[in-house]
């Protein structure tokens, strides 16, 4: 049977602070954002802070419930990084005031809140922008930059949009499931961080920052009207900056300018703002990478990519799950790589593989049943089954059909894989051997 809140605060309140701070954290990790399960009232709270206890203050700050004791931990002493910083990554209080949303309720007004952004630091912008309770409202403002924005200095403006790389929040595309009655609106936060790209300028400062924030934001826009246009400006902008892009491509990467456009044009397919032929024909390189990172292609059209755009067509590839899902797209994957570790990276050609292991390791731990055919996962000392042998005959008898100097091409490889792992070259090679004899 449960205590009577009044009994709960009690017992709370006659404890010695180590107990008090224990409780702190259960009740804060039980809770889980809902506000009307929790017995200790603001009172309560106030009454804790009033100990001026150490540890009691950093747990209140963590955990504390109610606006007036984290505004009251978050201001009492400024210097104090580690009570700041706690009231900052809390998660409770957004959930606990019904009328200001997280920040705003931690500042008497506005024009103090704007006080504050006008001077904030780095750490604190850090924490604050990472914090997926920040309120929507306060955050689509800033987005929209509006005028938490232009009360925020450059530099801590640049702060914000690399923190806000690492927001939960902004990660995530909302699904319908979640918000039935207001999926669109639930869409605008991630709107307004994409249409930065039409907004903000075009610099080297905000490529780097945006490339950043678009790495890992969810490829999801309900207004993307504009955004394709505004592509172009996002380019070197003196000869310095080409010479950088033109090194980078050089050794196989995009630029920070190609990262924005790859990116944004990548979530306009996903959002099936654009179709991939759109995509697929413009004359940037970037653009197309965006295509290749979001789109549908068969191994050919993988293949026909790869000879146009080289390493940069191959990189995006790896990232589209699309690409990964059957053996012969991996197959394209896999000879590309080899390709591209001799002749891009000739210097340390191990680059290409540890990109390829990154994200194979990524798909196959998301999808196992994508590589199921994969035997280099098997045990040395598996026995040849009738099926291993059939699918193998089967497979080469299909590329027979075309010719046998393709089939024969293609022998080396499917031959190496299976035997490396089942130790039965010789065997295999009579086999296949005695099938095209057969066939021819």
């Amino acid at each position: 049977m449960a205590r009577p809140s009044a009994a709960e605060e009690a017992i709370l309140l006659a404890s010695d602070n180590a107990t008090v701070a224990d409780c702190l954290v259960k009740r804060g990790e039980a809770v889980g954002g809902s506000r009307f399960w929790d017995s200790i009232s603001e009172e309560a709270e106030a009454a804790l802070l009033e100990r001026n206890d150490r540890l009691v203050n950093l747990r209140l700050a963590e955990y504390c419930f109610h606006p007036s004791t984290a505004q009251a931990l978050f201001h009492r002493q400024p210097d104090d990084w580690a009570i700041r910083s706690l009231v900052l990554s809390n998660r409770q209080i957004a959930y606990s005031s019904a009328i200001s949303g997280f920040p705003e309720c931690l500042f008497d007004s506005g024009d103090t809140l704007r006080a504050y952004l006008f001077n904030i630091t780095y750490d604190d912008a850090s924490v604050l922008f990472a914090n997926p309770t920040i309120d929507d409202r306060f955050l689509e403002n800033v987005l929209a930059l509006g005028d938490y924005w232009q009360a925020m200095r450059e530099e801590a403006r640049r702060y914000a949009l690399r923190s806000l790389a690492f927001n939960p929040k902004m990660q995530a595309k909302p699904s319908l499931a979640e918000h039935p009655d207001d999926w669109y609106t639930a869409r605008t936060l991630l709107g307004a961080a994409w249409r930065l790209v039409i907004t903000l300028d075009a610099n080297n400062y905000n490529a780097f920052d945006l490339a950043h924030l678009y790495e890992n934001l969810a490829p999801d826009c309900n207004k993307g009207e504009g955004i394709l246009e505004a592509l172009p400006k996002w380019v070197p902008q003196n000869e310095e900056e080409r010479e950088r892009e033109s090194k980078d491509n050089e050794r196989g990467a995009l630029s920070r300018y190609q990262s924005v456009r790859r990116a944004a044009s990548a979530m306009l397919l996903h959002a099936r703002e654009v179709k991939q032929e759109q995509l697929l024909d413009s004359e940037d390189v970037a653009i197309r990478c965006g295509a290749y990172v979001a789109g549908k292609f068969a191994p050919d059209e993988m293949k026909n990519a790869i000879e146009r755009d080289g390493w940069l067509a191959i990189s995006s590839f790896m990232q589209n799950p699309n690409c990964w899902r059957t053996f012969e797209h991996q197959e394209v994957l896999d000879d590309s790589v080899s390709a591209a570790s001799e002749v891009t990276f000739a210097n340390a050609p191990e680059l290409a593989y540890w990109e390829q292991r990154r994200w194979r390791n990524k798909f196959e731990s998301e999808h196992p049943d994508w590589f199921e055919w994969d035997v280099s996962h098997e045990p040395d000392d598996k026995p040849l089954t009738e099926s291993s042998i059939g699918d193998l005959a089967h497979q080469i008898i299909r590329e027979a059909d075309t010719g046998l100097a393709p089939a024969f091409a293609s022998i080396d490889g499917k031959l190496a894989s299976l035997a490396r792992s089942q130790q039965i070259q010789f065997w295999l090679v009579l086999i296949v051997l005695a099938i095209l004899l057969f066939r021819s």
